[in-house]
Parts: C-alpha cells; structure tokens; sequence
C-alpha cells in the first residue's frame, strides 16, 4: 500500500452533505489522474 493510502483516515459520518460530495470528487480525481488503483 503506497504512503497515499496508509494516511488515509475513516470516519463514521460526513459533517454534511457537502463534506460527502467533496469526499466523492477528490476520489473521483484520483480515479481519473491514476493516482488510485484498485488492490487485490
């Protein structure tokens, strides 16, 4: 697991709705520049 990830933290709920849907988009823009890969 690369560095990125290990310092990705969880949590139980989102603030709001906003904070969701910001979660969404910066993933989304992982996605799209291959910074983010599914792992095994």
């Amino acid at each position: 697991m690369c560095e990125r990830c290990e310092n990705v933290k969880t949590i139980d709920f989102f603030p709001t709705p906003k904070a969701y849907l910001a979660c969404l988009d910066y993933i989304q823009s992982l996605v799209d520049s291959g910074s983010f890969r599914k792992g095994k």
